[in-house]
């Protein structure tokens, strides 16, 4: 009993180095109770809960539905372990175990031979074989070991005593330990051995080899070497603490899960318990990164890691929640100014409110100094200015302006100085050597908000209206126009080493002014806030800023990238919620304001209480953070997954490409509208700050800043070949290595592709050939017709050459020989009338035969109806000499259809050569001429009554016939010749359709 009261006056101590991020339902766990966890190789953390699996990246939680419906429906999780092989084992309800192997599944069940009762725990063992156990259920052993997909049950044979939970754990070297019914001991040989008589309630393997036992509230340790030594018993005010894990981290140190007491470390030299959402911890890991995490029940999955960042508040002693002025004395006490106007104290031990001191006279504090001779200078509402030292307060009472006047801002120099900002309007002032000095601002500048002393000794203060002015030799210099334009308020001033001049506007971000020159950044260049309210430099080449959106620092290279088009956007590191806290906004308007401490530590006056960070407890995250392209939609289906397995089930998975494999890509269909790509990236110290940039080559020019989107959409892809790239870069800078790449292929449609493109210009060809064979065709049609009509013409010249040789030249030659014989005086008057009769009867004929060259020749005769007026014409004056009557069938209305010079005249001769023939031979007294034109055949007849002839004969003895016949064949036509008894006809046909020359087009 008295021991009891021992332990109960013993408590706890609870770890505030450490702060606590619990996720839970609300941001997509499956369960508050977290059973389980495990990181597989690729970097992806999984949580199991009661009610299912899913894999997390630091921002998403994916649940597993392929795994979580494995086995019996209702089924509960009860263990996850990740084996040698990167293999995923999940122990359900109802004696399911599932194997999760990159995104293959295998399920065992009872019918397999594992039992049916709730798995304990699971171990891996230097074969590789998986060892479970199982909760006591009577006189079982409740021990199985996996191997090789073959299950093999431990038994008493095997050395294992029964009755109990068996407890298991492996070391380094893969000795499997256990602990059961009051034994510990080893597995040696295939056969379990004791070693002790202990009641061990949980075992872990030490890194320095042995094993940790712990036991009814002790802690011990194990070595071969050393045997048994006890480490100490767990502070807790109970005789006896339940503990459901013990685990060991890189480090060392060994935490301890219990049932009702929360969650325990031991560093190696004191116990301390670390606040979790929930007091009872079911599960725990540490991450590649160093992190902790704890799965509890009711509380969900908490990520622990070392506090860097703290907030004071009421409850550290300040006198109200919201701070306006922070400094730093020679002394290194921390004073504060609350919103209250309390001033408060620290000296190591907690915040102290002066004001609690009796005798303190100082009311409506807004702004607090160091002065480098020691002690503070306080500024006051309506009270002017104050100096604290060495315990002693003095009233600032020299100036009747300082007595009653509102003091918003003070700077103290290394030399003495002091510079007062007052909420009188064109107010700034300097104290030196205990006199005070005006400098007149312009009108409209506002109050004077900040103040900043430079490397080379130069006074620059701000103001409310957005001016910033430069003291140098007693002389004020406005710098507004050599800044932002337009003015914009001015909340903070912070000079660097390097004479850079960073200035925090209200609503514009950060100014950089260094020389002449001016930088400016704001959200778009990658600036957290564009409201900044504090500005100050650590010793890591870092500007830490608060603003309106909390607290986040920029590497000051960044900001020279930027400013020299290196780099498009700076990178914020970002702190706050994943910290621990939550809503923080900085205050301003009151000097000076965030504070570097002699330390290194910053602090910042903030509208919840003052943060301070811890610079030198922030973990430089060296580890390049693993890059994912999770999954791939098309139009809002899911084509592409990273080891779709687990989500689609073995059944469906194949038709989704699989992200984890190598080379893996993905064919886009051609009618596609919308391709959403999900990415991520597994860095869990910082999720929050870590940045991404994509490519999509073929299509992007150059990488894409995405920020801390982990998404991105591109519409209506052109048929093609493109590769997407991904990278990301952790809070640290470090960016990952290799970056993740799938390749895309967009199909093109039928019309895109090349067999139709080859297709397509095969057929262009041919119908240009075509088009350019027809038109070479036309082409040499038209050059023979062209040829044709120039030998036509050129035999229609010759024909008129030859026909006034032959007609007019000889007939002219007779007239000419008539005449001499006429004018002949040897000859008598008879022979002369003779003579000149026959001069007159050859002229008439030859002007006959020039009229038949002329109509031969003239184009306005090239048609029917022209041709059958002359050949009735020729008929008439032909036949008038004789006694023959003519008869003429000649059909009304002939059609203009064309006949050039060479048909008319072949068939003009022919006919003639035909009435010839009658005049001569047929001894006929009728003449019987037809015309007409049926379709495009011209008929002309000549017939008469005479005493025809034997066509027989005519063949073979008429030349007069055998000329018809040849002049119609030249130019297409037919002569037929036809005799029956009495009278003869002569038929000519001529088709003019086919009839060539060029006005048959």
């Amino acid at each position: 009993m008295l021991f009891m009261l021992a332990l109960a006056g013993q408590a706890a101590s609870t770890n505030t180095e450490w702060f606590a991020r619990a996720w839970q339902s609300d941001e997509g766990l499956p369960d508050n109770s977290v059973v389980g966890l495990a990181q597989s190789a690729d970097g992806f953390l999984w949580v199991a809960t009661q009610s299912g699996l899913a894999r997390f990246d630091g921002v998403r939680f994916r649940e597993a539905p392929a795994v979580n419906a494995a086995g019996a429906p209702t089924s509960l999780l009860h263990s996850v372990f990740l084996d040698h092989l990167d293999r995923l084992w999940v122990a359900k309800g109802r004696g399911v175990i599932v194997c999760l192997d990159h995104g293959r599944m295998t399920v065992f069940t009872p019918e397999d031979g594992l039992p049916t009762f709730a798995v304990r725990m699971m171990v891996e063992d230097k074969q590789g074989g998986l060892w479970v156990s199982y909760l006591n259920q009577g006189s079982s052993e409740g021990l199985v070991r996996i191997y090789q997909g073959k299950i093999k049950t431990i038994s008493v044979q095997d050395g294992i005593p029964t009755g109990g939970t068996c407890q298991l754990a492996a070391d380094k070297a893969g000795q499997l330990w256990f602990a059961k019914a009051g034994q510990f001991g080893v597995l040696h040989d295939g056969k379990f051995v004791k070693l002790l008589n202990l009641g061990a309630q949980r075992i872990a393997a030490a890194g320095s080899g042995g094993v940790w036992i712990y036991s009814l509230s002790r802690l011990f340790k194990y070595t071969t070497e050393g045997g048994l030594v006890k480490v100490g018993d767990l502070p807790v005010n109970r005789w006896a603490v339940n503990a459901t894990l013990l685990y060991e981290d890189r480090a060392g140190a060994l935490w301890i899960g219990t049932l009702e007491s929360g969650l325990f470390r031991y560093d190696g030299v004191k116990f301390a318990n670390v606040n979790t959402s929930h007091h009872e911890i079911l599960s725990l890991i540490e991450d590649r990164e160093g992190n902790i995490w704890v799965g509890t029940r009711g509380g969900g999955l908490d990520r622990l890691q070392p506090r860097a960042l703290n907030l004071v508040g009421v409850s550290s002693g300040l006198a109200s929640e919201a701070v306006r002025s922070i400094c730093q004395d020679t002394a290194g006490d921390l004073w504060a100014v609350t919103q209250s106007g309390v001033v408060a104290r620290n000296q190591g031990d907690g915040w102290l409110n002066m004001s609690t001191n009796a005798g303190w006279p100082i009311q409506y504090a807004q702004c607090v100094a160091a002065n480098p001779a020691g002690g503070v200078w306080i500024g006051t509402q309506y009270l002017g200015l104050f100096s604290w030292q060495h315990g002693k307060i003095t009233i600032v009472a020299n100036s009747p302006t300082l007595g009653a006047i509102s003091i918003r801002t003070l700077l103290c120099t290394p030399s003495g100085d002091l510079w007062i900002g007052t909420e009188t309007t064109n107010a700034l002032q300097r104290m030196r050597a205990g006199r005070l000095r005006n400098f007149n601002l312009p009108a409209g500048s506002g109050n004077v908000t900040a103040m900043a002393l430079d490397a080379s000794g130069n006074f620059w203060a701000g103001t409310s209206a957005g001016l910033l002015v430069r003291c140098s030799e007693d002389t004020l210099v406005n710098e507004t126009p050599n800044t932002l334009m337009p003015e914009e308020s001015i909340r903070t001033l912070c000079a660097t080493a390097d004479g850079s001049l960073w200035i925090g506007y209200g609503g514009r971000g950060v100014g950089r002014l260094k020389g002449e020159g001016f930088s400016q950044f704001g959200t778009e260049q990658g600036l957290h806030d564009n409201y900044v309210s504090c500005i100050i430099a650590d010793d890591q080449g870092r500007l830490w800023f608060g603003g309106n959106l909390g607290i986040f620092y920029v590497p000051v290279k960044e900001f020279e990238a930027v400013a020299e088009g290196r780099i498009p956007r700076v990178r914020s590191v970002v702190y706050g919620k994943d910290e621990g806290l939550a809503d923080l906004q900085a205050s301003h308007g009151f000097w000076p304001g965030a504070v570097r401490k002699k330390d290194g530590d910053l602090c910042f006056p903030m509208l919840t209480g003052m943060a301070t960070i811890n610079v030198s407890a922030l973990r430089q995250n060296l580890r390049r953070p693993p890059v994912v392209i999770a999954r791939v939609n098309v139009d809002g289906r899911m084509v592409a997954a990273y080891q779709p397995g687990e989500q689609t089930g073995g059944a469906n998975s194949s038709r989704v490409v699989d992200l984890g494999q190598p080379k893996a890509s993905l064919r886009l269909p051609p009618d596609h509208q919308r391709v959403d790509i999900e990415f991520t990236a597994l860095s869990f110290t910082a999720p929050r700050n870590v940045a991404f940039r994509y490519m999509l080559d073929g299509l992007d020019k150059g990488w894409v800043e995405a920020g801390s989107k982990r998404e991105v959409t591109y519409s209506r892809i052109q048929a093609g070949h493109y590769t997407f790239r991904v990278a990301a870069c952790n809070e640290s800078g470090e960016w990952s290595v290799p970056e993740a790449v799938f390749e895309i292929e967009a199909l093109p449609f039928f019309w895109q592709t090349w067999t139709f493109r080859i297709l397509a210009f095969i057929v262009v060809a041919a119908l240009l050939a075509g088009s350019v064979a027809r038109w070479l065709r036309v082409r040499h049609r038209r050059r023979i017709e062209q040829l044709e009509r120039q030998r036509a013409m050129e035999r229609e010249r010759a024909r008129i050459a030859q026909d006034l040789h032959d007609d007019l030249g000889s007939g002219l030659t007779e007239i000419s020989f008539g005449s001499e014989f006429a004018q002949d005086p040897t000859i008598g008057p008879e022979a002369r009338q003779q003579h000149t009769q026959e001069i007159g009867t050859r002229a008439r004929e030859l002007v006959a035969a020039l009229d038949e060259i002329v109509w031969a020749v003239n184009p306005k005769n090239d048609t029917v109806a022209s041709l059958a007026s002359y050949l009735c014409l020729f008929a008439e004056r032909f036949l008038k000499p004789t006694r023959l009557r003519l008869r003429l069938n000649v059909t009304r209305n002939l059609p203009e259809l064309p006949l050039n010079a060479e048909e008319r005249h072949n068939l003009f001769l022919a006919f003639k050569e035909a009435m010839n023939n009658v005049v001569q031979h047929a001894k006929a007294a009728d003449v019987t001429m037809a015309i007409d034109v049926q379709g495009d055949v011209l008929t002309v007849i000549v017939g008469d009554d005479g005493c025809g002839f034997d066509p027989a004969t005519a063949r073979s003895e008429a030349d007069g016939l055998g000329n018809m016949r040849h002049r119609l064949g030249q130019i297409g036509g037919r002569c037929e010749l036809s005799s029956v008894g009495k009278g003869t006809t002569v038929t000519f046909t001529l088709p003019l359709r086919k009839v060539p020359g060029p006005d048959r087009q």
